[in-house]
């Protein structure tokens, strides 16, 4: 009891505190960017702050198929906040993880450690069977297989989060000899691999065929040289018979958008879905 009257009399002080900074937008926008902003990426990248809208979207999407026994496709694992969240739902369903950074592969390994039915690749996906070198930015959730451009001028893609930090050798494969050809569907397929979006979704045409939904994120920016534009990657899916149901703005930097988060569902999953 008196723990608890003390964490709300700290809250109380904190909140007293803070208040001449919150209404000050400079202030505010300083200790945002600068003092706690890689204390608040590790947290939104945890799933702790911020919750994963687009997660829960797909989630919340794909809980309306009729069919719930289906698999869900991790294509760029991270730390593994997605994967806590789709297991968390769908804990019965078989999710795959992909992620070719060893840092990220090694925690996601070791934190669903003895959970059966999800399996975590140390491989990339792309159009291709190959071994390729991944650049590793400063910030690791940023790594590309393209070559990395950091912006000088950019709050969120400067060299301080962009910036080269060294080469891993990493394994790509093509998700249309990697995945089994059983008539199993894809639920959901997610797809966070920094500029590399294209070349996953065209090593995956077969599989696009039992796909119900696809959820990515699509860039205005060209920090991953030669990447594609969020146009490129719509007409992409709208010719494979997919539609764009929802989108999730994830980043504005100086008042312009530059990255949010596409829900693309299949024209068939579309005429399905029961509400």
């Amino acid at each position: 009891m008196k723990q608890n009257i003390l964490f709300e009399f700290i809250k109380i002080l904190i909140d007293a505190f803070i208040y001449p900074f919150k209404k000050n937008k400079t202030i505010l926008s300083y200790l945002l960017n600068n003092t706690f902003r890689q204390e608040l990426e590790e947290k939104i990248e945890k799933g702790e702050v911020f919750p994963l809208q687009h997660i829960h979207r797909s989630i919340r999407l794909a809980k309306k198929f009729s069919n719930q026994n289906f698999i869900i496709l991790d294509i760029g694992g991270g730390i593994g906040a997605s994967v806590k969240l789709y297991n968390k739902l769908f804990s019965e369903n078989r999710i795959i993880v992909f992620e070719p950074v060893l840092e990220n592969y090694n925690t996601i390994k070791s934190t669903f450690e003895g959970f059966s039915n999800i399996e975590v690749c140390n491989v990339a996906v792309g159009n291709e069977n190959s071994k390729r070198e991944i650049n590793i930015a400063n910030r690791i959730t940023s790594s590309s297989l393209l070559p990395l451009a950091a912006d000088t001028d950019s709050n969120f893609y400067n060299e301080k989060y962009l910036g080269h930090n060294r080469i891993e050798n990493i394994e790509i494969v093509r998700l249309d000899d990697f995945l089994d050809k059983s008539q199993t569907e894809i639920g959901i397929m997610k797809i966070d691999v920094q500029g590399y979006e294209m070349n996953v979704l065209r090593g995956a045409e077969l599989t696009l065929k039992k796909t119900n939904i696809v959820l990515l994120e699509v860039t205005n920016h060209d920090v991953y040289a030669g990447s594609p534009k969020y146009f490129d990657i719509d007409l992409y899916l709208r010719d494979h018979d997919f539609t764009l149901y929802d989108i999730i703005p994830s980043v504005l930097d100086k008042g312009r958008i530059k990255e949010w988060d596409c829900l693309y569902i299949s024209k068939s999953a579309l005429c399905a879905l029961v509400y």
